[in-house]
């Protein structure tokens, strides 16, 4: 049985220790610093700090795995991009085995992260104790708590919102690069544009999934839907097994409310669409221009290599593409 052993990592790249027997090993040179992470991938950090995954699950060989959160501390140090973290203060062991990660304490489950969110109705740094107890051992917080549990490791950074996002693609492995992920939004339409694009899609011959307010779909299978837009988490669970289910598009209904509170966070959008916009919602974004803009910068994160379709009737229609690096179509 082979056994991996990260012994260096930097700039230059990584060295791995393979030994073949307890007399005998060889190294092996990488070209760029990676990080072996515990669901079944090598996160690869290129020179221009973009981060790559490669699947290492079908190897027959044991891994000694460097883990999650060593990653989420020290990735950083060798590339700069959208989709790593800078922790504010951390204590405890980074070396801790993280087997899930969750917002919700209710479905925390030994060794999980728990990502405390500040949200509009409720603080979820109050349910830290509780995701403790149901066997939480790391916890990503603002507010470090006073007092400490021994053998919990927490990580605090500036803001849990923009963090979650990157954390849960980073655990599932960026799962929207593997498939061509489309979003859909504006006031109304979203549904009826994604589900149209997931059955046409499919009477194409390609396998599809479907993430709306109606119900998410991961080809024939039907998961029910509680929001427009799921939680970053459920969103990067949802399109992993759509990966897993052979999968070459997914559609998605993006709403005001998940671009404001960076529930896409750190997903890769292969293009989007610009219905219309009206007057909704304002009990939340409290003015027109707030509700605008959260439409808006949905564009404005696209990537040039992505597609920009707009409703050019629509008098919003060319200020959503303004600021975008996408293809503009209309």
């Amino acid at each position: 049985m082979y056994s991996i052993k990260v012994i260096a990592c930097g700039y230059r790249g990584a060295e791995l220790l393979l030994s073949l027997s307890a007399t005998s090993s060889f190294l092996i040179l990488l070209h760029e610093p990676f990080f072996l992470l515990g669901n079944g991938h090598v996160a690869v950090v290129k020179s221009d700090g973009i981060v790559g995954f490669l699947e290492w699950r079908n190897l027959t060989m044991r891994v000694d795995i460097i883990s999650f959160l060593y990653i989420l501390q020290n990735v950083v140090e060798v590339g700069r991009h959208t989709f790593l973290l800078q922790p504010v203060e951390i204590a405890g062991d980074v070396e801790t085995e993280v087997t899930g990660v969750n917002i919700d304490s209710r479905k925390i489950k030994d060794s999980h992260l728990f990502v405390a969110m500040k949200g509009t109705q409720v603080d979820g740094h109050k349910f830290i104790p509780k995701a403790i107890e149901l066997g939480a051992k790391s916890i990503l917080c603002e507010d470090m708590p006073e007092e400490k549990v021994e053998g919990v490791t927490y990580v605090k950074v500036e803001s849990t919102e923009d963090a979650v996002g990157k954390v849960a693609t980073l655990f599932y492995g960026d799962p929207s690069k593997k498939l061509k992920l489309v979003g859909v939004t504006g006031t109304n339409g979203k549904t009826t544009i994604a589900t149209l694009l997931y059955n046409m899609f499919r009477k194409f011959g390609h396998k599809c999934g479907l993430l709306s307010t109606v119900c998410n779909y991961i080809e024939d299978e039907a998961i029910p839907a509680d929001h427009t837009t799921p939680d970053p988490i459920e969103l990067n669970l949802l399109l992993s097994k759509m990966v897993e289910a052979g999968c070459e598009y997914a559609f998605m209904e993006c709403s005001s409310h998940a671009i404001a509170q960076k529930r896409i966070g750190g997903l890769t959008f292969t293009g989007g669409i610009f219905t219309n916009l009206t007057r909704d919602h304002l009990d939340y974004h409290k003015t027109f221009e707030n509700y605008r803009n959260a439409k808006k910068a949905f564009f404005d994160g696209l990537p040039k290599s992505a597609f920009a379709i707009t409703n050019a009737d629509d008098k919003n229609g060319m200020i959503m593409v303004q600021n975008t690096k996408a293809t503009i179509k209309t």
